[in-house]
């Protein structure tokens, strides 16, 4: 099982993540208390970068870019303020003095339809040891809970049953991770 290499989910709170395009909003980015990786009152370099601009290593020829020096606030983190020019996921890059990615969040800015909607993390093709995985349905499950999916299937090959494990066992927790049945 692999995981994005991104933890900002797990370790910051990161506010509006939707928000509409076209107004200049400000984010905020504050730490959970996990892992602190900026300095309060320290300057780091911030781009803001759109996901459809191009490949990140074309990054500043691209016509979506933004480059910041903030200071890191007395929480750890940054307020961003900017206007997010089209419909899309942005993200918000911190680097350290060398230009070395620090950390990245992932906001996204829409049109009025979608204004106050929330986007949602999931996979919907997981295996578990009762195919060719390394763990039991109900370690998966809570694995991907922990890293901060909100739904994810279970598609074991030619079985059925080990997504309905995880339900069931699960099924008494209140949460709102959603299991969905799958098979592959």
């Amino acid at each position: 099982m692999t995981f994005p290499m991104n933890d900002f989910l797990l370790n910051y709170d990161v506010f509006p993540l939707v928000f509409p395009v076209g107004k200049e909003v400000t984010v905020h980015i504050r730490p959970t208390g996990g892992r602190p990786q900026f300095v309060p009152g320290q300057e780091y370099k911030v781009l803001i970068c759109a996901m459809n601009g191009g490949r990140p290593c074309d990054y500043p020829s691209s016509a979506d870019y933004k480059e910041k020096i903030l200071t890191c606030n007395e929480t750890g983190g940054f307020d961003v303020t900017h206007t997010y020019a089209s419909e899309q996921q942005y993200f918000i890059r911190v680097l350290d003095d060398n230009g070395r990615k620090i950390n990245q969040f992932g906001v996204y800015a829409v049109d009025q339809d979608l204004v106050g909607r929330y986007p949602l993390r999931g996979d919907l093709h997981m295996h578990t040891n009762c195919s060719d995985g390394q763990q039991i349905p109900e370690v998966v499950s809570a694995m991907y809970r922990s890293h901060g999916y909100d739904f994810f299937a279970i598609t074991d090959h030619h079985r059925y049953y080990p997504s309905i494990r995880a339900m069931e066992f699960f099924k008494d927790i209140p949460t709102e991770f959603v299991i969905v049945p799958g098979e592959e």
